[in-house]
């Protein structure tokens, strides 16, 4: 199987946005899990959500960019028509998105935060700063300002594997839209997240060596500690 570089020694580290995030101070938790597809993100969060529901908290399981981002001909074009993309203006999908982002934060994340629920973002800002640079647009200064008012998640789980088990799982999709993948693309994101989670302190769990159960625990052991720090806060 084939392992990739790893963090903090490949080029990617320098061209990722580091800027201080939004802290909330509301007595919720945000959860971020972040990571290339195939990675498996839809059974930590699954996981997650299982056993917080059980431990009695109100989770709110959510997803970035939302529905309605996902469904604009812009994003649809850019991600599943490659043959399309010179009619996209990036910078404008850049702003759709970001703006989609903020939005959710202030109309679904926050509200949820205020009254002590546990938010799992499937996919948060980490993933936009991560393919904004492997799409090649690695100098969009005037993203930074913006990102600034991103809430800073509480817990940040980056999802990972080799190059060659991520294409394989997700070549091996039903779907066609969600089988639809870029070998090098898939590369350069897997080596870029690796890095964002450096350059923004979060737990990088590789799916093929650590089990689902194990996964979900660790990442759990990271929300139980945050719980104990918040008391002591307040």
């Amino acid at each position: 199987m084939q392992r990739d570089i790893v963090a903090g020694s490949t080029p990617f580290t320098d061209r990722l946005a580091k800027v201080e995030l939004d802290r909330h101070g509301l007595p919720g938790l945000l959860v971020a899990v972040d990571g290339s597809d195939g990675t498996g993100k839809t059974t930590l969060l699954a996981g997650l959500e299982s056993e917080l529901r059980l431990r009695g908290h109100e989770v709110l399981a959510t997803r970035q960019p939302t529905t309605e981002a996902r469904e604009s001909s812009a994003f649809r074009d850019f991600l599943f028509r490659p043959e399309s993309r010179d009619d996209i203006d990036y910078r404008a999908l850049l702003c759709l998105l970001i703006g989609d982002r903020l939005q959710h934060i202030h109309r679904v994340v926050r509200p949820a935060l205020a009254r002590g629920a546990v938010v799992l973002c499937d996919r948060y800002v980490f993933t936009q700063m991560v393919t904004t640079v492997t799409r090649g647009f690695d100098d969009e200064r005037w993203m930074l300002e913006l990102y600034q008012h991103v809430m800073r998640p509480d817990v940040g789980v980056i999802t990972d594997a080799p190059t060659d088990v991520v294409i394989e799982r997700i070549s091996a999709r039903s779907d066609a839209r969600e089988a639809f993948y870029e070998d090098d693309h898939v590369r350069a994101n897997l080596r870029a997240y690796r890095d964002v989670a450096v350059q923004y302190d979060l737990t990088v769990i590789d799916t093929l060596d650590v089990s689902p159960d194990d996964a979900v625990s660790l990442v759990l052991a990271e929300i139980d500690q945050q719980f104990v720090e918040k008391a002591t806060r307040t």
